[in-house]
């Protein structure tokens, strides 16, 4: 899987940030399955350093902080029949993208950052609680 920038062939046109995942059975002949682009996002945690991803490959779930129109933690699914889907989006109230995290427990996420905390049901991504740290 890859985040990265989504551009024209030139390079020159941003249209959002862009997750992809690839198949890398044969590196010499490496594919993209699939793609989606986050427009009116213009940075991604993962952008800046890569251990802010959420990530549970059993589950086929990622996710990580977002600053465009909307400051979000976004989680999506992933599986080869659908591709990409979001399945949270929790906005962030009192921090940037760069400094909220996701962490499991149980069958509960947490999503935590620079002043408040918010945990979620991995059943059905529906909100428990938020609280203001």
């Amino acid at each position: 899987m890859g985040i990265g920038l989504s551009t024209s062939e030139e390079g020159e046109v941003f249209d959002g940030v862009k997750l992809t995942m690839f198949d890398v059975t044969d590196p010499a002949k490496m594919r993209e399955l699939d793609s989606l682009v986050l427009e009116k996002t213009w940075w991604a945690a993962p952008l800046g350093d890569y251990r802010s991803v959420y990530v549970e490959g059993d589950r086929g779930l990622v996710g990580f902080g977002t600053e465009g129109e909307e400051d979000a933690f976004l989680l999506f699914s992933y599986n080869d029949s659908e591709g990409f889907s979001e399945v949270l989006k929790d906005e962030l109230l009192l921090c940037g993208a760069n400094y909220v995290r996701g962490v499991r427990i149980g069958e509960t996420l947490y999503v935590a950052g620079d002043g408040q905390a918010t945990s979620f049901s991995l059943k059905n991504y529906q909100r428990i609680a938020r609280i203001d740290l």
